[in-house]
């Protein structure tokens, strides 16, 4: 399917190009797992119904991490960001979702947050391959631990809900993984042709 140009407001969610199947690929990925999110919420024996203006938010977040999960794959997303190295800086430094969504949605706070943190970290650590061909092993690692960490501190701790993990695991995907590898080795072709990829 050939691909569009999308507007300059949504370069940073999309990139400079997309393709129809794509976007719609994103927008039913969002859907479902919110959807999902909300059956996994509302079985939650802790669950307690939040007024309106406080679920609504914490719907939108969910809905953002979960369509960013799938957008992040995309050949657009990845390499846009593959050429703006500052850009993908930024965009793991503002990526405090799972606090808020804690905030919001009445989860403990601490795991939440400690989760949130080894998320960002990771993803960091990833960005620094940037153009290695060992990036795509570090990011399914360090996914894979903290995966491993999440299932401990959900199922042997108890110390998150069923909705909280969900979440979390999604988060995870889409900044540890999704977004920090360059699945198209655009950055491994501009390092290996010795070029920078850091454009405006």
């Amino acid at each position: 399917m050939k691909p569009f140009s999308m507007p300059k407001s949504l370069h940073d969610v999309f990139g400079e190009r997309q393709t129809v199947f794509s976007l719609l690929l994103v927008l039913f990925g969002g859907v479902v797992f919110t959807l999902v999110f909300i059956f996994t919420l509302l079985r939650d024996p802790a669950y307690q119904p939040l007024p309106w203006y406080v679920l609504a938010p914490g719907l939108l977040l969910v809905f953002d991490i979960a369509a960013g999960c799938v957008a992040n794959f995309s050949e657009g997303t990845s390499n846009y960001y593959a050429r703006r190295p500052k850009n993908r800086w930024i965009f793991i430094a503002i990526h405090w979702h799972l606090p808020l969504c804690a905030l919001l949605l009445g989860w403990p706070l601490l795991p939440v947050l400690g989760f949130g943190i080894y998320t960002l970290l990771a993803a960091s650590m990833v960005n620094v391959r940037s153009g290695r061909s060992d990036q795509p092993l570090v990011a399914g690692l360090l996914l894979a631990v903290g995966l491993s960490a999440l299932v401990i501190a959900g199922k042997v701790f108890a110390a998150l809900s069923a909705p909280a993990m969900l979440v979390t695991v999604l988060f995870m995907i889409k900044v540890a993984y999704a977004f920090a590898v360059d699945h198209y080795r655009l950055g491994a072709a501009a390092l290996s042709a010795g070029t920078g990829n850091d454009e405006a």
